[in-house]
Order: structure tokens, then C-alpha cells, then sequence
């Protein structure tokens, strides 16, 4: 089974713009690995991939992804889909960073984001 979810377009623009985005995923089953594959697009006109990343996240377990956002990006969009049966224990989140690596509004927990049907 697969689920996939967005951040739907985050706006990049004004004085505190995300230099990059990283991308959370916390996996607290039990006893699975379970894989997810994190993609961040530009969506500057066209939807162009800027990153595709696959990582196995071990049973009772984090893991973080870092994304370097180009100057020229004006909006972006996180996506990530979790392959595991049980919906329940996977956990995702994004936050954009500023220049000085502090987090900026861009942040997005796990009830924000829209389930995508795969």
C-alpha cells in the first residue's frame, strides 16, 4: 500500500525565502521498515522536479532530508510517498530554512498536508 502526500505550492518570496526545505519522515511501527520517496518540485510556470530522493526508514526510527531550494524558485511543493500497509505509523513533516539555517512560516506537520490518491 501507498500513500502520498503534499504540501501544495509553498510561496518562496520576501526577505526570510527557504535557501532549502527539509523533509521529516518518523516511522513508529513497531517492527517494519517502511521506504518513502520524497520529491520537491518548482512550480515557477512549469512543475519541474528539483530533488528525488528513496530512503528505508527502520522500525522506531527518523530520518531527515535536506533539499536545496534555487535562488530563481519562486514556489515549491514537497511530496512524499510512504510504501507500508499501516497508514497509521508513518509520520511526515517539512520546514524551510532561511539563509541563517532558521526556520522559517514554511512549515508544514502531518494533518497539513493533502493525501494524494496513488
Amino acid at each position: 500500500m501507498s500513500i502520498k502526500y503534499s504540501t501544495g505550492p509553498l510561496e518562496n518570496t520576501g526577505n526570510n525565502r527557504s535557501v532549502d526545505t527539509v523533509t521529516h519522515v518518523l516511522n513508529n511501527n513497531r517492527n517494519k521498515t517502511v521506504t518513502a520517496k520524497i520529491k520537491v518540485f518548482a512550480l515557477d510556470g512549469t512543475k519541474t522536479i528539483i530533488d528525488e530522493v528513496t530512503v528505508k526508514v527502520p522500525s522506531r526510527s527518523n530520518i531527515f532530508h535536506t533539499t536545496t531550494i534555487p535562488v530563481n524558485v519562486i514556489t515549491y511543493e514537497v511530496q512524499i510517498k510512504v510504501h507500508h500497509e499501516d497508514d497509521n505509523t508513518v509520520l511526515v513533516g517539512t520546514f524551510g530554512r532561511d539563509a541563517a539555517f532558521n526556520q522559517n512560516p514554511n512549515h508544514i506537520v502531518h494533518r497539513e498536508f493533502t493525501r494524494i490518491d496513488v
